[in-house]
């Protein structure tokens, strides 16, 4: 089921006008704008997908390419500038080709072709133009009209040849994807399980008092802050290690919670995490809001399953769930 389908957000019909579009983006709580969403909303997605931070400079996007944001049931990108993305969902390759080529306002596309499937790009490897910036068919915030393959089921775009070739191969299982590594299969297991909708995953964990810093805080402040709080329950109620953790959205009964899924090792390390992670919303407060977890959290589910610890966080505080790891919170703090 889509994402979309699972959030009760209507999705408009293909006659729908670029108002209906931007209003259901704002549902979605992309944006931030909507009250509903706020909390619990939609991650940002990738640029292509339509339902990136840069939405509404891509809701005229089906008229060149032949889909938009309506056609996409899912998608992911690995959050780096420039990064991969691809989107999941109902495409017709045929009519993309049509449009484009009955496109007066958009440069000719180079073709090519790997392992059989046919893509299009716009420029050189990570080639930036500024005076293209947002330009039809699908040039980036940075001028960027990178390799773009439209296939019936998936969209794949890159900034260069080489990862698009690395997506088709790896859409092929003739090279390994991160399905094939067993922390973010385990994670997938999670994410299915608290039927979650909108996710951010890592294998970047925090540990100790450098997981609550920012990377270019000297060691001296390090070594000041862990004396200052060696006696603390921030440091005395730390997590055991995990591996990988999951961190996204999700909606149930009981209204929006932020969901969370840690890996560990073994079994007991998660059913000893789900004990110590319970301790910790009880004793630790927030270090960038200083005040208690406990007065963020309307109600908390919290269980280890083998080696999976999960959790649901029933909040109205807006970011929650992924502010834990981006802002570096002490919620998630191991050993």
């Amino acid at each position: 089921m889509p994402w979309h389908a699972r959030y009760s957000t209507f999705l408009p019909g293909p006659e729908a006008d670029e108002a209906l579009l931007l209003e259901y983006v704002r549902d979605l709580g992309i944006t931030g704008e909507s009250e509903r969403a706020k909390a619990t909303g939609v991650f940002a997605g990738p640029f292509i997908s339509g339902l990136s931070e840069y939405y509404a400079k891509t809701l005229g996007m089906a008229k060149y390419l032949g889909f938009d944001n309506r056609n996409v049931d899912q998608s992911i990108f690995t959050g780096r500038l420039g990064s991969p993305e691809v989107a999941r969902g109902r495409f017709d390759p045929t009519a993309t080709e049509q449009m484009l080529s009955a496109c007066s306002e958009c440069p000719l596309p180079l073709l090519a072709e790997h392992q059989g499937i046919s893509y299009y790009r716009w420029g050189e490897d990570s080639d930036q133009d500024l005076t293209r910036r947002f330009a039809p068919p699908a040039f980036d915030y940075l001028g960027r009209g990178g390799p773009l393959a439209v296939m019936e089921d998936y969209v794949f775009r890159t900034a260069e040849i080489s990862e698009m070739q690395a997506l088709i191969d790896s859409s092929l299982d003739i090279m390994p994807s991160l399905a094939d590594a067993q922390e973010y299969a385990l994670l997938a297991e999670g994410i299915t399980e608290l039927n979650l909708y909108s996710v951010f995953l890592s294998d970047q964990t925090q540990q100790g008092v450098r997981g609550m810093l920012p990377a270019e805080v000297p060691e001296e402040q390090i070594q000041a802050l862990e004396e200052k709080l060696k006696d603390s329950p921030l440091l005395t109620l730390l997590l055991r290690p995990y591996t990988a953790l999951a961190l996204g959205n999700g909606r149930d009964d009981s209204g929006g919670f932020a969901g969370v899924v840690l890996v560990h090792s073994d079994d007991e390390a998660a059913n000893e995490n789900a004990s110590l992670l319970s301790r910790r919303l009880l004793n630790v407060q927030s270090l960038r809001m200083h005040v208690p977890w406990t007065e963020l959290i309307d109600a908390v589910e919290i269980r280890a399953e083998e080696r999976l610890l999960l959790a649901k966080f029933y909040t109205e505080t807006p970011g929650f769930g992924i502010n834990m790891y981006h802002q570096r919170e002490s919620l998630l703090v191991h050993e």
